[in-house]
């Protein structure tokens, strides 16, 4: 099994709708995921999610199967560490989730006792998106062991498009590959549409780690499409490509 996670356009956040360059984006994202076979369309309930997944549910003929869990973390998750001043959990300078006192802790000793973590929910939060990735991946096929690998139930060679957001796949990055979240938390940064593959082993009746294959990939957006066609990657110049 082959398990895309897809973030969603550009959008308007207040009112949790694509901006026209995010639709654009969802186009072309569209037409890059197509040409890999998605079998199946998941989405979080948001609804610049569920606008992201429309185009290849379009294209491919596929229902969008909304996912609760697969919501964004919530603002909840801001804190005031280490400065006081109210801010995202991934805002926070990657300095202080590195410092030396920290860098062995795993996620669940972080979740509890690393300043900026256990404020505002943030555990209730990551431990949420955890269950709830552990039981879609069961319904896929893919039962989570108490040791922490996932155990292929049956064989499969279906790819799985599940379209969600930037800070949720940081939590699901986490869970699934037994990276300590702090790390991902202050270095890893997915653009909008990017899409992020990993691949989980079809030699059924084995306990698996699932292997990331892709990261965040964009490479979707500097494909020119139509003449009059731009869109904008977050972070870079604000120029059409």
């Amino acid at each position: 099994m082959f398990l895309y996670l897809v973030r969603h356009g550009e959008p308007d956040y207040k009112r949790d709708v694509l901006l026209p360059c995010g639709w654009e984006q969802a186009e072309l994202a569209a037409r890059r995921l197509a040409v890999d076979g998605i079998d199946e369309i998941h989405a979080s309930p948001m609804g610049r999610a569920q606008q992201t997944a429309q185009p290849l549910s379009k294209r491919l003929g596929l229902p969008v199967i909304t996912e609760p869990w697969a919501r964004e973390l919530t603002e909840a998750t801001w804190t005031p560490y280490p400065d006081g001043r109210i801010k995202g959990l991934f805002r926070v300078e990657p300095a202080h989730f590195h410092d030396p006192a920290y860098r062995h802790m795993d996620t669940e000793d972080a979740l509890s006792g690393l300043p900026g973590m256990y404020e505002g929910g943030y555990p209730q939060e990551y431990r949420e998106r955890a269950e709830g990735l552990d039981g879609f991946l069961a319904r896929c096929g893919y039962q989570r062991t108490e040791e922490g690998f996932y155990h292929a139930q049956a064989h499969t060679e279906k790819h799985i498009a599940l379209f969600c957001h930037g800070a949720m796949t940081r939590v699901l990055l986490s869970h699934m590959l037994h990276i300590p979240v702090q790390y991902l938390a202050s270095t890893l940064s997915v653009h909008f549409t990017g899409i992020t593959i990993l691949e989980f082993s079809e030699e059924w009746g084995r306990d698996i780690v699932p292997r990331m294959i892709c990261c965040g990939d964009i490479g979707h957006l500097y494909t020119r499409g139509e003449p009059q066609t731009t869109f904008y990657v977050e972070g870079a110049p604000r120029r059409p490509f």
